[in-house]
C-alpha cells in the first residue's frame, strides 16, 4: 500500500479503480477535489490534514493559481462553461460584473488567503466559496486599490473632483494639502488597516468611513522624518547611523544586533513593527522607543543565528566562536558525533518553528535549550525511519496532482 502527501491541489475525480486500491493514506493536502465515483473508490483511504474538500462533476475545468488573482467580467466571459478556482494567495473580484455572470461561470472558489469583493456581490460570491483567511467587502461606486497604497499630494492632484476611494491598506505619511484633499476626496473606505501621520488626522478623519472603529496606527505629531520599510530589517552598528531622530514604521520584524554601547533613542525617536528581537542588554532601551505597547518584543541572548533552510552542527561545533541563540524555521540537524558539552556551552537558546533532528545522547540538552517550540523535535533514529517510510510514498511535494 502507498500514500500521497504534501500536495497543494489534488484532483482525484477521475481516479481509476486499480490505482485507488493502492492508496491507503492521503495526508497534508491543501485542496482535495472529488467526484461521486472517487469518493466511493477511496472510501477506505485515510484522509488526514486536508485543508478543503470540494465535490465537483468530472467535466468541470479547474484553475489552480498561486499569487494574487483578479477576476473581472471580461475574464469570466472567456470561459464557455463553469470553472473551479483553487487559489493559494488572494482573490479580488472587480465590481464590473453581476450575480448572473458569477452564477453562470463559477462553480466554486477555494481560497487559502484573503477574498476581496464588492459588497453588492458578497452574498453570491461567498455562497460559492471556502475561504481560509479574511473576507473584505468594498463599497459599490468606489475606486478600489487592493495593495498597500501610499496616498500623496501628487496622486491626489491627478484625480477628478470628489472621488470615492476604497483601500485594502492605506498609508499617509507626508504632510497633506488640506485644500487639495477636500477638493479631490469625497469619501474613503479602509478595509484592513490605516497608517497615518498624526499631523493629518484632523484633515482626513471625517472623510474615512467608520474612522474610530477601523484598525489604525497613528504616528506621533511633529514627525518630520518618518521612514516606512515594508520588510524585515536588522539594525546593527553601521545601519543605525543612517537614522537621524527618525520614526521607523516597519512592516515586518526588526532585529537589534548592536555590539557597541549605542543609545537607540539618539537615532530612533519611535519604532513600530510586528515584532522586535533583541538581547537582554538592549531591552530597556528598546522599551523607550516602542511606538505601541502592542508590539511583541522577543529577548534572545548571544549571537542570533536564523536558519530558514538546512543547518548542521557536528563535533565540537568549531564553526561557532561565540555563544549563539538559534531561531530555526527550517531543518536543524545535530549530527551523531556532536559533543554534548559544546552544545551546552555554545547554544544559549533555541526557538523552533521547523524540524530539529537530534541524536539520543544530547536530546536532554537540546530540550533544555528550547525556549519556544512550534515545530517538531525528533531523534536521528526517528528521522531515519521516516526516510525509509518515504520510499512507500506514491506522490509527494507537488503543487498540483491529477489522478
Amino acid at each position: 500500500m502507498s500514500k500521497i502527501e504534501n500536495i497543494n491541489m489534488l484532483d482525484a475525480r477521475n481516479i481509476k479503480e486499480d490505482l485507488a486500491k493502492e492508496i491507503s493514506n492521503i495526508c497534508n493536502i491543501g485542496f482535495l477535489i472529488e467526484s461521486d465515483d472517487s469518493q466511493l473508490l477511496l472510501k477506505d483511504c485515510k484522509k488526514m490534514n486536508v485543508g478543503a474538500t470540494v465535490k465537483a462533476p468530472k467535466d468541470i475545468e479547474v484553475i489552480n493559481y498561486s499569487g494574487e488573482l483578479e477576476i473581472d467580467s471580461e475574464y469570466l466571459e472567456g470561459f464557455s462553461k463553469p470553472v473551479i478556482f483553487i487559489v493559494s494567495g488572494s482573490v479580488t473580484f472587480k465590481a464590473d460584473m453581476d450575480s448572473e455572470l458569477i452564477e453562470e461561470k463559477i462553480h466554486f472558489v477555494a481560497v487559502q488567503g484573503n477574498l476581496i469583493c464588492p459588497k453588492k456581490l458578497a452574498g453570491v460570491i461567498q455562497s460559492r466559496c471556502i475561504v481560509q483567511g479574511k473576507v473584505f467587502k468594498y463599497n459599490t461606486g468606489y475606486i478600489f486599490f487592493k495593495n498597500k497604497f501610499k496616498l500623496t499630494n501628487k496622486f491626489m492632484a491627478s484625480l477628478p473632483s470628489k472621488v470615492k476611494l476604497s483601500f485594502n491598506e492605506l498609508v499617509i505619511l507626508e504632510p497633506m494639502d488640506k485644500k487639495l484633499f477636500e477638493e479631490k476626496i469625497a469619501n474613503i473606505q479602509v478595509l484592513n488597516r490605516l497608517v497615518i501621520n498624526g499631523e493629518v488626522e484632523n484633515i482626513i478623519s471625517e472623510y474615512v468611513e467608520d474612522y474610530y472603529s477601523i484598525d489604525k496606527v497613528i504616528l506621533p505629531k511633529g514627525s518630520s522624518n518618518i521612514i516606512y520599510i515594508d520588510n524585515d530589517i536588522i539594525i546593527n552598528d553601521s545601519s543605525i547611523k543612517k537614522y537621524n531622530d527618525s520614526i521607523l514604521f516597519v512592516e515586518g520584524e526588526v532585529e537589534i544586533d548592536l555590539e557597541e554601547d549605542i543609545k537607540l533613542e539618539d537615532y530612533i525617536k519611535a519604532l513600530y513593527s510586528e515584532k522586535i528581537i533583541c538581547s537582554d542588554k538592549y531591552y530597556d532601551r528598546v522599551k523607550k522607543i516602542l511606538g505601541s505597547d502592542d508590539i511583541e518584543v522577543e529577548i534572545i541572548n548571544g549571537k542570533i543565528v536564523t536558519n530558514t533552510g538546512k543547518l548542521s552542527f557536528s563535533g565540537n561545533m568549531d564553526q561557532i566562536q561565540e555563544q549563539i541563540s538559534i531561531r530555526n524555521m527550517g531543518k536543524l540537524i545535530f549530527e551523531e558525533n556532536i559533543d554534548s558539552d559544546k552544545v551546552n556551552k555554545k547554544v544559549l537558546s533555541i526557538i523552533n518553528y521547523g524540524v530539529i533532528v537530534v541524536p539520543d545522547h544530547i536530546m536532554g540538552v537540546v530540550n533544555s535549550k528550547l525556549k519556544e517550540n512550534y515545530g517538531r523535535v525528533k531523534s536521528l533514529e526517528e528521522a531515519s525511519r521516516d526516510k525509509k517510510e518515504s520510499e512507500k510514498v506514491l506522490y509527494a511535494n507537488l503543487s498540483e496532482l491529477t489522478l
